[in-house]
């Protein structure tokens, strides 16, 4: 979006030129009459298209050229984006090793009857069979959906993490000062629930107008920081997943495969020593 600004074009044709369905929304929009701005800040979207919404609503309320913050914008969202796959690539490796455990003690059922056990007779002709099976297929599907919901509790990044504070450090080069930026930027901060960014900038605008620090520097440097910060806890969360997972391997999947699997196939076992 940002190339297709610089190259010339107007606000219309970049929107017609991109081949996304929010661009076909806001096309829509524009042929029925309404302005370019108004049909972008209608736009039902979510994820990066929320994020580009609401850069190009701001870009129109302060007068900022749209080519710059929407480059500002497209770097960070880069930024992120490659962040995010860092941490969603380290939890797959997670979640493959939940569906192995998982499948234990099922698999171990299988298996035990493959080898001529007959421990499906024991499960379901007999009373303490039944309620092993019962329990064991109980306590498989909590220990599956524990594991499942401890990594999916990891968190990743946030696509706007960062990214109020790059727009404040553009708002500030582009010339505004300081007060008129963080007034623009309270809806926007609003809009993302990034109060504690907001918070930052007010901060940093109140040091630069009692010391003289450079406001855009200060301001860049904290949007770095708070990516890697965010980051960092998403890698320290991945890293701590394996001793959080044995507690519900400990709790539900090793007494479902003794319930499934052990009990079953030591009564089969007898049974046949017996006979």
């Amino acid at each position: 979006m940002a190339t297709l600004l610089r190259a010339g074009l107007d606000t219309e044709a970049v929107w017609a030129a991109i081949d996304e369905p929010p661009a076909h929304e806001v096309c829509r929009r524009v042929r029925s009459g309404v302005p370019v701005h108004q049909a972008v800040a209608a736009l039902e979207a979510t994820g990066e298209w929320a994020v580009i919404r609401d850069v190009w609503s701001y870009a129109s309320r302060t007068g900022i050229p749209r080519a710059e913050i929407c480059e500002v914008a497209g770097a960070a969202l880069e930024n992120l984006r490659s962040l995010r796959r860092a941490a969603e690539t380290a939890r797959s490796g997670t979640q493959m090793s939940v569906r192995v455990l998982a499948a234990l003690p099922p698999v171990g059922v299988v298996m035990a009857a493959l080898m001529g056990l007959d421990t499906f007779g024991f499960m379901v002709g007999t009373g303490l069979g039944w309620a092993c099976a019962s329990v064991g297929a109980g306590l498989s599907v909590w220990g599956w959906r524990w594991m499942a919901r401890l990594v999916a509790d990891v968190p990743l990044p946030e696509l706007t993490t960062g990214v109020l504070c790059d727009l404040a450090a553009h708002t500030v080069r582009s010339g505004i000062s300081g007060a008129a930026m963080v007034s623009a930027l309270e809806p926007l901060a609003a809009r993302w629930s990034a109060a504690d960014q907001l918070e930052v900038i007010r901060t940093v605008a109140q040091s630069s107008r009692s010391t003289g620090m450079p406001m855009a520097s200060a301001l860049a440097a904290w949007a770095d920081s708070l990516r890697r910060g965010a980051a960092d806890a998403a890698q320290r969360a991945i890293e701590q997943l394996p001793s959080r997972l044995v507690v519900p391997v400990g709790v539900c999947l090793f007494p479902a495969f003794i319930l499934l699997v052990v009990v079953p196939t030591v009564v089969a076992m007898a049974s046949q020593a017996l006979s």
